[in-house]
């Protein structure tokens, strides 16, 4: 699924549910790669005195793990209601070990025009992802998810 403004702005990448998300008090948030050039205004979002480095970092990260992370984007933690709830989040952290084998993400692989958008991610959507079984103790395993899914809006 893909949702768009019809702006041509470049989209949104939802990645992750975080259905039960505790900084949030279990309440749903998504983790969301937001392209650099379109994340300052936006709700929650704190300044970055080193972005540069930061997207230099998540190059770095995208070269490691093709197709799971966007090279040019900052990767956020975001309230279902489009509120940025933790900004410029370490891009591996849906992949690190650091679940101790429990994972609560749970992929989604869609696009949307604006954090707008994720208040109209469909109940069915969410079952799909809570549904996906992620056996490891890494919340995806790299080398079985190329990326090449999330065209059709599925990861």
């Amino acid at each position: 699924m893909e949702l768009s403004d019809g702006t041509g702005n470049q989209p949104f990448v939802v990645r992750w549910l975080w259905n039960d998300c505790h900084l949030l008090g279990g309440s749903r948030a998504y983790v969301v790669e937001i392209p650099a050039g379109r994340i300052s205004g936006l709700p929650g979002v704190l300044p970055h005195d080193r972005e540069e480095a930061y997207l230099e970092y998540v190059a770095v990260c995208a070269a490691r793990l093709p197709g799971t992370v966007t090279p040019g984007h900052v990767t956020c933690i975001v309230s279902a209601d489009g509120r940025v709830i933790d900004s410029y989040v370490q891009p591996m952290f849906p992949y690190s070990g650091m679940w101790n084998g429990y994972c609560p993400l749970r992929r989604m692989g869609i696009r949307v025009a604006d954090l707008a958008d994720l208040q109209r991610i469909s109940d069915e959507q969410v079952r799909k992802s809570l549904d996906e079984d992620i056996a490891s103790t890494w919340c995806v395993d790299p080398g079985a998810w190329d990326g090449t899914e999330l065209e059709s809006g599925r990861a």
